[in-house]
């Protein structure tokens, strides 16, 4: 037998199985509660990143040239992108007013770039 809590109002639900804390999973208690305080919309913090199709992952950008011919193009811009990323941040780490500028332009360009592919940032002011 599991408890589970639930604030209407604030749309905070709980569980004692814990699933969703150690495994980011909502349980069928939970989804059950959901089904008979007809809630209409699941809020965010219940969605985790991992299971989002629309953010960008780090690892993404990790190819081998070597099994994929095509990819060569994409490693050489990797490449070349944390080469240009390594001198500029070592640029930028050299006093307060360089680190601003750096921070300013990469949020700048950052906003650009996730503009132009259509993505929408959910949070966080880090990259």
């Amino acid at each position: 037998m599991f408890i589970v809590s639930c604030d209407k109002d604030k749309v905070d639900l709980s569980s004692s199985c814990k699933l969703f804390e150690f495994r980011g999973i909502l349980c069928r208690y939970i989804i059950k509660i959901i089904e008979f305080e007809d809630v209409n919309v699941i809020p965010e913090k219940y969605i985790l990143s991992r299971w989002r199709k629309d953010i960008v992952r780090a690892y993404e950008d990790i190819r081998v040239s070597c099994y994929d011919p095509e990819e060569f193009d994409r490693v050489e811009r990797v490449r070349e992108l944390s080469q240009r990323h390594s001198y500029l941040s070592s640029l930028a780490l050299y006093n307060d007013e360089t680190f601003l500028m750096y921070k300013e332009a990469t949020d700048n360009v950052r906003a650009m770039l996730e503009e132009a592919l259509g993505i929408e940032r959910t949070g966080g002011e880090g990259f």
